[in-house]
């Protein structure tokens, strides 16, 4: 999964309007017509111009689509529809957008860098969903698009304030206009989100993992080995492991102290989630190397998932930039 925040899976991976859109149609009947709900996260209908999935964010629906922009109470006649709906669909494909930018727009969260990339993302990750099967994949990735729409109509609100705000001030001459400023905004957002409590946030707002580290296994690779203590992680990081981890995926090393004082090393994935510990001698020799001052990370190697049991394989290797937590 970690691979949908990567610009080369939405490119290599496209899937056409009315494949999607037949696929959540069809998603979205199975949930209405379980009893249990057969997902945590509502769908409540499917966008009629992108062809994802729109949730009910916050019990109350927004007046458009948090992917596209279309708006669900158009203002056209029936006449007007059919174009406007074509051109709007056009112009999603061509620019992940649905609707003409106004001045206003970018602080609704429509065409700055980090919001054309959250569509991406957002697409990715809904188009990884056509024709899978797999209950755990379904819910995850649901709740993955469901944090970042969540984020998505948080940005919304705080943009549609902060523009507000700006216009009152300078309707009463309390304030000079001025540019709209990416950085500005983003930082107000940032004050507001905990990112660290929403796992698929951390993904989207820290995409290491689009960092592919790379080493020689000659002169780099230290060795291989087994994540120990993987047993011991909670039901919903176990899952979120199997489903998630794949084979080539970076992991990071970090001195922490047992509960005993005692310092070990412990492997996490690029959001900073424990997946387990080093072995206890490996442990001490990469304790020790770095007190010479090496730095360390680590790549999977493979994984073997059994009902209840998880085993990763590693590779540890050297690297030359420090990481830090």
């Amino acid at each position: 999964m970690y691979r949908l925040f990567s610009p080369n899976f939405f490119a290599s991976n496209p899937v056409r309007f009315e494949e999607r859109r037949i696929f959540f149609d069809t998603l979205r009947e199975r949930q209405y017509q379980s009893d249990p709900p057969l997902f945590t996260k509502e769908l409540s209908s499917t966008c009629p111009c992108c062809g994802y999935p729109v949730f009910d964010i916050d019990n109350g629906r927004t007046d458009s689509c948090l992917m596209c922009g279309w708006l669900f109470h158009p203002p056209y006649s029936k006449a007007e529809m059919k174009i406007a709906l074509m051109d709007a669909r056009k112009a999603f494909e061509n620019d992940l957008i649905a609707r003409p930018l106004t001045p206003h727009q970018p602080w609704l969260g429509w065409n700055t860098a980090i919001d054309l990339r959250l569509h991406m993302v957002l697409a990715a990750a809904f188009n990884s969903m056509v024709g899978e099967s797999r209950y755990e994949t379904l819910e995850h990735t649901l709740d993955l698009c469901h944090q970042l729409l969540s984020y998505q109509a948080f940005r919304r609100d705080v943009g549609t304030r902060l523009w507000k705000s700006h216009h009152e001030a300078l309707e009463g001459h309390q304030t000079e206009a001025f540019e709209f400023n990416e950085d500005e905004v983003e930082n107000t957002f940032f004050q507001y989100v905990d990112a660290d409590q929403w796992d698929y946030l951390n993904y989207f707002l820290f995409p290491f993992h689009c960092l592919s580290p790379s080493y020689d296994p000659l002169t780099d690779l230290l060795f291989n080995c087994g994540v120990e203590k993987i047993d011991e992680l909670d039901p919903k990081d176990w899952l979120y492991f199997v489903v998630n981890l794949q084979v080539d995926d970076p992991l990071f090393l970090f001195v922490v102290d047992d509960d005993n004082g005692k310092e070990q090393v412990e492997i996490c994935d690029f959001t900073g989630k424990h997946l387990g510990m080093l072995p206890f001698l490996r442990s001490v020799e990469i304790l020790e190397r770095m007190e010479d001052g090496e730095t360390f990370m680590a790549n999977t190697v493979s994984i073997e998932t059994e009902p209840e049991i998880l085993r990763v394989q590693i590779a540890v290797f050297s690297c030359t930039e420090p990481v830090s937590r």
